[in-house]
């Protein structure tokens, strides 16, 4: 989308220190390069808002030059901590100057039963929607996407692959535009997850906040000033995903979420209320086959959005390498 192209380079060193058994400092430091670029929104004269083709995507400028979304060159330090109190019990966190601004993050993993894990994480730090969605798919759509904090694989309730900031699936689910954009993202989630023989379920809320650095990646550069206005996407979702192996080569997977997302520009708020159902079967030792439905159903309304309500479908075969 719109052509971004997002270079990073970094030349660091990283020490630890193991106070005891149970704590370990560490510190990292270093040099860092960083440049995102991207063609030029074509923008409404009347409204100054970004004009949509058909499928609802933004359409390039052909007039106007690429705009730099973020550029960093400089150096950089984290400090941080890991504490293990015990095998149940891990909890980490780190601070410091990165990307230009304040970076941190933190996690928690504590399993109070073999078949109970809690799991959270905190995180601010430099990203871009269309770096997520290629992380999230590990080189591409049909990788079984894994989510970081709770290690479950989510392929088959997210065809286009699981974004790790929101712990939602891209597209129909998405509970986000994917916007070529670079922005500072602030992330917050908790799960709870649980695991018998033959089911498991895992329960999360999430909150995200995205501040986009560059207003030119959102309006025109002829329009009044952003000033005093939303440059933001604040979203806040919840909800409860599960599986259960129907034999030792079938299975189903489900899941129903809530997302709550105020749009940035000031351009109103949704809800989203979406559901997804999977089935799985081996066909041989290196074969599968999937066939996944999903729904997700808006209410509210916002500058850019398409339609209100979205399904979809699909069927697959997968090979295990």
């Amino acid at each position: 989308r719109l052509d971004q192209e997002y270079s990073s380079y970094n030349l660091g060193a990283t020490a630890t220190y193991r106070v005891s058994r149970k704590l370990s400092l560490n510190a990292e430091g270093g040099y860092e390069d960083i440049e995102n670029t991207q063609s030029s929104i074509l923008f409404d004269p009347d409204t100054g808002r970004p004009v949509l083709g058909d499928d609802n995507d933004f359409i390039v400028d052909p007039d106007q030059p690429r705009i730099t979304a973020f550029e960093r060159d400089g150096p950089y330090g984290i400090v941080g901590f890991r504490y293990t109190p015990s095998r149940r019990t891990e909890l980490s966190a780190f601070g410091g100057y990165r990307f230009g601004g304040t970076n941190f993050g933190g996690t928690l993993s504590y399993r109070p039963s073999p078949r109970v894990t809690v799991s959270g994480n905190v995180n601010r730090g430099l990203t871009s929607t269309a770096r997520q969605l290629t992380q999230a798919q590990f080189g591409g759509i049909g990788v079984p996407p894994i989510d970081p904090v709770d290690g479950v694989d989510y392929s088959d309730l997210c065809p286009l692959g699981f974004d790790p900031v929101l712990g939602l699936c891209f597209g129909g689910l998405g509970g986000q535009p994917i916007t070529s954009a670079t922005f500072r993202n602030t992330s917050a989630r908790l799960s709870t997850s649980y695991k018998q023989e033959r089911w498991s379920a895992t329960g999360f809320v999430s909150y995200t906040d995205r501040d986009y650095l560059n207003s030119l990646q959102l309006q025109d550069e002829n329009a009044p000033s952003l000033e005093g206005r939303n440059v933001s996407t604040e979203s806040y979702s919840a909800g409860i995903q599960g599986g259960y192996d129907l034999n030792s080569g079938e299975a189903l997977t489900g899941g129903l979420t809530y997302i709550h997302t105020s749009q940035f520009l000031g351009g109103g708020s949704n809800d989203q209320v979406g559901g997804t159902l999977g089935y799985r079967r081996n066909i041989n030792s290196a074969f599968y086959a999937t066939a996944n439905a999903t729904a997700a159903f808006r209410f509210g309304s916002t500058a850019l959005s398409g339609s209100d309500n979205s399904y979809l479908g699909s069927v697959g075969i997968g090979y295990r390498f």
